[in-house]
């Protein structure tokens, strides 16, 4: 009866942590728009796209949690059965909660809201010296961190390979927007840094 309790805790605990980030995102414009804010906010529907699809994500993740709190109840596919070893996962949480802190933080004072293509510069300041979208790797620690908190393997499967998904398919489309309007200097960036992990990709 206990160790149920617990399960449930951990996993109303996770949920509520996605409701406060969906809050966040919504509430302050640096955390919510998409990775390309951190050079430039441009108004185009190529952008309001990418930003759906992250918005989406945070949406869909939210009700996986929600739902394992379900599952976990009926004891299906739970993922450890010592529960304190999901602690783990909100150790993830916090440090993905960290970099999209300090992430966000290096850009917020370069947000301009519909900037001209002429007025864009590169920003390599800070943790996007060494990564380019640093904000999507503590997005992603902190949404696998928060499927390992459910407890629950169907869960953490669906949010990871969920996660995942979107964040590389955002990847992909941003650089290649932010080669068209930066040119070389994005290109020369590329050469110089890691997308989302120092010194492996």
């Amino acid at each position: 009866m206990i160790l149920k309790l617990i399960r449930y805790l951990m996993n109303l605990g996770a949920f509520v942590c996605s409701l406060m980030v969906l809050i966040i995102f919504h509430e302050e414009i640096p955390f919510f728009k998409m990775e390309e804010m951190k050079r430039f906010v441009v108004t185009t529907s190529s952008d309001k796209k990418t930003i759906n699809y992250v918005g989406l994500l945070t949406y869909m993740n939210s009700i996986l949690l929600l739902s394992g709190l379900y599952m976990n109840h009926f004891n299906i596919l739970i993922l450890f059965k010592d529960s304190i070893h999901s602690f783990w996962g909100n150790f993830l949480m916090l440090v993905g909660i960290f970099i999209i802190i300090t992430a966000s933080k290096t850009v917020a004072e370069f947000i301009t809201m519909n900037a001209k293509p002429a007025e864009l510069k590169l920003i390599d300041l800070g943790i996007y010296s060494k990564l380019r979208h640093p904000r999507y790797l503590g997005e992603t620690l902190f949404w696998i961190g928060a499927g390992i908190s459910s407890n629950n393997i169907i869960i953490l499967t669906l949010i990871s390979l969920l996660t995942l998904a979107v964040y590389l398919f955002t990847m992909n489309r941003e650089e290649k927007m932010l080669i068209e309007d930066l040119g070389d200097s994005y290109v020369s960036y590329m050469k110089k840094t890691k997308r989302v992990i120092p010194m492996i990709y």
